[in-house]
């Protein structure tokens, strides 16, 4: 579990200072697909090491489910922080596929490492 929180740590840091700090996001329009994915690859990796830990499998489906809440969390968050920065305006369109890149990563963590993951 300790890994995949310094993945997300590591990652979060990155996208929000690197990347956004030099514009990257906006410079490579297709770097958003890949962060959401890897997003979710470790989202997956956490909450499958957390079941793991207290010595439980967790179902394919419920961790689908814990991913797009999290991931819709993450998105209503960013939103409300566009909002009353106003740095840029989202749309629907956009965090919706941010979402279903999230859940792809959770996908393919599940497909990776089958074992850690009950059917």
């Amino acid at each position: 579990m300790r890994q995949a929180v310094i993945l997300l740590i590591i990652t979060f840091i990155t996208s929000e200072t690197l990347f956004r700090r030099l514009n990257l996001y906006y410079e490579f329009w297709w770097l958003d697909i890949p962060m959401h994915i890897w997003g979710g690859f470790l989202l997956a990796m956490l909450v499958t090491s957390f079941y793991l830990q207290k010595s439980k499998m967790i179902s394919f489906e419920k961790l689908l489910i814990l991913i797009l809440i999290a991931t819709l969390c993450w998105e209503i968050v960013h939103h409300v922080y566009r909002y009353f920065t106003i740095l840029e305006q989202g749309s629907i369109y956009n965090s919706l596929k941010d979402i279903f890149n999230g859940l792809i990563g959770a996908i393919a963590y599940r497909y990776l490492v089958k074992s850690q993951v009950s059917k």
